[in-house]
């Protein structure tokens, strides 16, 4: 749904408009983005006895992103943002 360079908010402000105008509480749209996330990796290296042992570490990473914007008659905007990638970060926000 979003492309390079959208900004989110401008995309989906004719959405919660009209939500808003019609005095629903609602989910008004889902949008998918690709974003840099810190993230965790890990490594594998053979230990002295042959054992596995393993390395874990954050990095950044493109992973997807998936935005749920809601509108609510009392709170009003907002939306609730999850990547789908470990450690799986949510961010709920209100506009």
């Amino acid at each position: 749904m979003f492309r390079r360079g959208d900004r989110k908010l401008e995309v989906i402000r004719p959405y919660l408009d009209a939500a808003e105008r019609a005095g629903r509480s609602e989910v008004v749209a889902i949008g998918e983005a690709r974003e840099f996330r810190w993230v965790f990796d890990a490594t594998e290296k053979d230990g002295p006895d042959g054992v596995p042992w393993f390395g874990f570490y954050r990095t950044e990473r493109l992973v997807t992103c998936y935005y749920f914007y809601l509108h609510d008659r009392r709170v009003g905007p907002a939306f609730i943002k999850v990547c789908a990638y470990a450690p799986y970060p949510v961010k709920v926000w209100c506009l």
